[in-house]
């Protein structure tokens, strides 16, 4: 497989942060993204030239919010709409920096030497912010969002992804690897010892939480190849919506809780939709392209995505049905991992 594809694939399955509260700009919510258009050597992989940039929800707008020579990536809304947590290496090692939406009042939160700290994400109240760190170990860390010197590791362990914050804030999920896979645990943002919510032998990789907290969608291979689950939040009634010979991953929920969007890999990637019993299954791109990395506007009635339809990796939106699908940042670089800022 050639880099620049594998980038692509990485860059569109940036896991994204999905917040549903409060303003946006006048003309409908902004939408984040990730781009290599500015990098000397574009398409060379996460190891060159990224800028975060967001633009209307019609594609006009695009606007530069990082402009530096540094790897810029995993942006994350507050809830509110006014900030962007990212992560950044501008300053040698990889940090998490926040900045206003216009990218203004940038600052850097993390500054600790010999360590990647990755994956951002706001606590829904705004006021921490969870992510990865990596040195000899990793771990998941929360500290205050407003740059005061506040930092707690909250477990430690050989690998981890996520995190993802409970829509009330108090438990922190994310997969670890453990016995020799990936498993779902989550945490009580207060400290304490870390629940289990999986244990197989197989690969089990987080979706997210529903709007309500009650369920969380996954991805395991436990039944031969990736399938889109979904469990009670205290991981209980786990079972498999997609029931499918294919490779389904990805999943996320819709913003009235009632659908699930996720990736389906037969001899390419199309974004698919579902019940939350797994019924009427319905593919919504349907094409010879890969498409992938699908998320709901904040009223559920658009859905962003990215696809290499017309050759190189752009963002593109369609209805929550399928149509009317449109190229919106058609640019010569490598576009994706995009995201709707919240809305009330």
């Amino acid at each position: 497989m050639k880099r620049s594809t594998v980038f692509a694939i990485w860059l569109l399955s940036s896991l994204a942060c999905e917040h549903t509260t409060q303003p946006s700009s006048d003309s409908g919510p902004l939408i984040a993204f990730v781009t290599d258009r500015n990098n000397p050597s574009p398409h060379e992989g996460p190891t060159g030239m990224l800028d975060i940039y967001t633009m209307r929800s019609d594609g006009s707008h695009q606007l530069n919010l990082t402009s530096s020579d540094a790897n810029d990536a995993d942006p994350c809304f507050s809830s509110d709409g006014s900030r962007i947590v990212f992560r950044s290496d501008r300053s040698g090692n990889s940090s998490i920096y926040v900045m206003n939406v216009d990218g203004s009042n940038l600052r850097r939160l993390t500054a600790d030497t010999g360590v990647i700290d990755t994956k951002p994400r706001f606590s829904p109240d705004d006021s921490r912010i969870a992510f990865v760190r990596i040195s000899g170990v990793s771990e998941i860390v929360l500290v205050n969002a407003e740059g005061v010197p506040y930092q707690t590791s909250l477990v430690s362990g050989q690998s981890f992804d996520g995190p993802l914050f409970s829509p009330d804030g108090s438990q922190l999920a994310y997969a670890a690897f453990v016995d020799d896979n990936y498993e779902i645990f989550v945490i009580e943002t207060q400290g304490g010892p870390p629940k289990r919510l999986t244990n197989n032998a197989s690969f089990d990789a987080l979706g997210e939480f529903s709007p309500d907290g009650s369920k969380i969608c996954f991805f395991s291979d436990r039944d031969g190849q990736s399938q889109i689950y979904i469990m009670d939040a205290d991981g209980g009634n786990q079972k498999n919506l997609s029931n499918s010979f294919t490779t389904d991953l990805g999943p996320c929920f819709s913003p009235d809780g009632t659908q699930i969007l996720f990736d389906r890999d037969l001899d390419h990637r199309d974004i698919y939709v579902m019940d939350l019993d797994g019924g009427n299954q319905v593919n919504l791109t349907n094409g010879n392209s890969s498409n992938a990395g699908a998320r709901f506007s904040p009223d559920g009635r658009k859905i962003v995505f990215g696809t290499n339809r017309d050759g190189n990796y752009e963002v593109y939106l369609m209805n929550r049905d399928g149509s009317n699908q449109r190229n919106l940042t058609n640019s010569p670089g490598v576009d994706g991992g995009a995201l709707f800022q919240p809305t009330s």
